[in-house]
């Protein structure tokens, strides 16, 4: 199952996707994520746009690819890994003219595309800072997946690992630290 292998994706991003569709509310736009292999794994927008999407099939599990539907800012950012604007004629499919749409490739800690997030809204609204928007979410999904990675490597070590600011305030704890402090406030 494609949502299954992209779980984890899914779940960080979903949560960027939510507060960049709080700023975009009836602003005509609408937010895709997709996988590596440009497949949809979620749409979110205005309920009026996002079944114009739909109507042209763009739903969970269909494939934006070049292959599928050809020239389309998704299937570029995919394939040359940069972030893309295109609009109006510039998409192959004549039914997408309508549209501008910005998209950026989302990496893992090594660098490996993992998807895409793409904006999408009526060509009248074409306006270069989208696909700033769509840059600035990937990097804030991008910094969330690697401070996952970091504490799931904390976590594995076998020592009591903690992190106090300089207000001594506490900022990260392993599980073996916490055990061990568990262990001596019984003592």
């Amino acid at each position: 199952d494609n949502n299954k292998k992209n779980e984890k994706l899914l779940n960080i991003a979903s949560r960027f996707m939510r507060t960049l569709y709080d700023f975009l509310k009836g602003s005509g736009f609408f937010i895709v994520l997709l996988d590596s292999e440009c497949c949809i794994l979620k749409v979110l927008g205005d309920k009026d746009v996002v079944d114009v999407a739909s109507n042209l099939n763009m739903v969970m599990g269909a494939y934006m690819s070049e292959n599928s539907i050809g020239t389309n800012a998704m299937s570029i950012a995919l394939k040359e890994n940069i972030p893309v604007q295109i609009s109006e004629n510039e998409h192959f499919t004549t039914a997408y003219q309508r549209w501008t749409c910005s998209a950026a490739p989302i990496h893992d800690i090594g660098g490996s595309i993992i998807g895409l997030l793409n904006l999408t809204g009526d060509k009248e609204n074409f306006n270069q800072h989208t696909l700033g928007l769509i840059v600035a979410a990937v990097k804030s999904i991008e910094n969330q997946i690697k401070a996952e990675y970091m504490n799931s490597i904390v976590d594995s070590i076998s020592l009591g690992i903690y992190v106090i600011n300089k207000d001594g305030i506490l900022k990260t704890i392993n599980k073996e630290a916490c055990s061990i402090l568990e262990d001596r406030k019984s003592v």
